[in-house]
């Protein structure tokens, strides 16, 4: 299980051929492609960033709530580095 956290939303991959590298380069295409497009706003284009936190089901995890956690910290590394990043746990 993998799971991507980014903002307020996570969403969790249960199909065991997604790896966590791919799930990386997965948040690192949502990253890149939501930086290159602007929101356009009555006041011309506003700049849209994301941060993303990544992390892979271990086989010591006791539940659910102990892989959500770790995705969420990475999710706060990504913002302390800089934000417009991927991170991972």
């Amino acid at each position: 299980m993998t799971v991507l956290s980014h903002r307020a939303t996570r969403t969790v991959d249960q199909r065991p051929e997604v790896v966590h590298d791919r799930l990386l380069e997965l948040a690192e295409r949502l990253r890149t492609a939501i930086a290159a497009t602007p929101v356009a706003t009555g006041r011309g284009p506003l700049p849209a960033t994301v941060s993303v936190g990544v992390a892979h089901l271990r086989a010591d995890d006791p539940d659910l709530d102990t892989l959500l956690a770790r995705a969420d910290t990475a999710l706060y590394q990504a913002k302390r580095q800089g934000r417009n990043r991927v991170a991972s746990a």
